[in-house]
C-alpha cells in the first residue's frame, strides 16, 4: 500500500462517522499539510454521497490538527439532487473540531454542456529535462513523499544556493508521488497544496499556515506526471492568496485551487 493510501485510510464507526489517524509523513515543520487533511476528509465523504466525484470542496482550518493522533471525521449529506449532492464534513480530534468543509459532488464521467477554454497548459520543459529536487527540504517532511521537477526558490534552496531577489511569486513545476502511486481525483486536494507556497520565491523562510483552501475538481487525472502552476499576486497585511492550476499528462486541466493563508 502506498503512503498516501495508508495515511488517508478511514474506517466507518457509525452512521456518517469515520475513524482515521493523522500521519506525520505529510508534515510541514511539525504540522500536517492542509491538502492532505482535506483529501482524507473527502475519502470519508465519498463513501456517503449520492454522486461519485467531488466537484468542489472548501475547507476552513479552525485550529491546528496534531500529527500522530487519531481523528474522527463526520459526514452529513445536506442536499441531494439529480445532478449534484452536497456534504458538510468536519474533522475532530477528541471533542475539538479542527477543520470544517463543504463539498459538492457530481459525476465527472457523465458531465456535458457548453465548453469554452481560454487558458492552456503551461509550455515548459519536460520533467526529464529538469533536475529532480531531493526530499527532506529543511522542515518539510512532506517533501519526502514526492518527486518534484521545478525551477523556483525550492531548487535554489535544495542546492544550497542563495535565492535570487528578482524572482516573481509564481512558478510552474512537475510533481508525482515518489513511490509510483498514480494520482487519483481526491488526491488532487493534496497536490493543490503539495508545493511550497509561491511566496517562498520572495520570502523563502516564512511560516504560511492555511486559513482556507478551495479545490475545484475538473477531471479525473490520467496516469503520469502532473504539471502545476501557482501564483500569489497580493500579500497585504500578512494575508495572501495563492491561485493554482493542475494539468495531467494528457494535457487536461484536472484541478483549480485558491488558498487563503497568513504569513508570519
Amino acid at each position: 500500500m502506498s503512503a498516501y493510501d495508508e495515511d488517508t485510510a478511514v474506517k466507518p464507526t457509525s452512521d456518517g462517522r469515520y475513524a482515521g489517524t493523522v500521519s506525520n509523513r505529510w508534515d510541514i515543520a511539525g504540522a500536517p499539510n492542509g491538502g492532505y487533511l482535506l483529501a482524507m476528509m473527502l475519502n470519508a465523504a465519498t463513501n456517503e454521497m449520492s454522486h461519485p466525484d467531488p466537484l468542489t470542496a472548501t475547507a476552513h482550518y479552525l485550529s491546528r490538527t496534531r500529527s500522530g493522533e487519531a481523528c474522527t471525521i463526520s459526514v452529513e449529506e445536506i442536499r441531494t439532487g439529480r445532478r449534484y449532492s452536497t456534504a458538510a464534513i468536519s474533522l475532530f480530534q477528541g471533542d475539538k473540531e479542527r477543520i470544517r468543509a463543504l463539498a459538492t459532488y457530481g459525476d465527472l464521467g457523465s458531465a456535458e454542456g457548453p465548453t469554452d477554454v481560454v487558458g492552456s497548459m503551461p509550455d515548459v520543459a519536460a520533467p526529464e529535462e529538469i533536475a529532480p529536487i531531493q526530499g527532506g527540504v529543511g522542515p518539510f517532511e512532506i517533501a519526502n513523499r514526492f518527486d518534484y521537477r521545478t525551477r523556483s526558490a525550492l531548487s535554489y534552496l535544495t542546492a544550497g544556493d542563495p535565492v535570487p531577489e528578482d524572482l516573481e511569486p509564481s512558478f510552474t513545476g512537475w510533481i508525482r508521488f515518489n513511490d509510483g502511486r498514480e494520482a487519483s481525483l481526491t488526491s488532487l486536494a493534496l497536490f493543490a497544496d503539495a508545493f511550497p507556497p509561491a511566496v517562498f520565491n520572495r520570502r523563502p523562510f516564512s511560516w504560511v499556515p492555511t486559513l482556507e483552501l478551495t479545490v475545484h475538481f475538473r477531471a479525473r487525472p490520467a496516469p503520469g506526471w502532473l504539471l502545476s502552476r501557482f501564483s500569489t499576486n497580493y500579500l497585504i497585511d500578512g494575508l495572501l492568496e495563492e491561485d493554482g492550476e493542475i494539468w495531467d499528462s494528457s494535457g487536461n486541466l484536472v484541478a483549480l485551487s485558491r488558498q487563503f493563508a497568513q504569513i508570519t
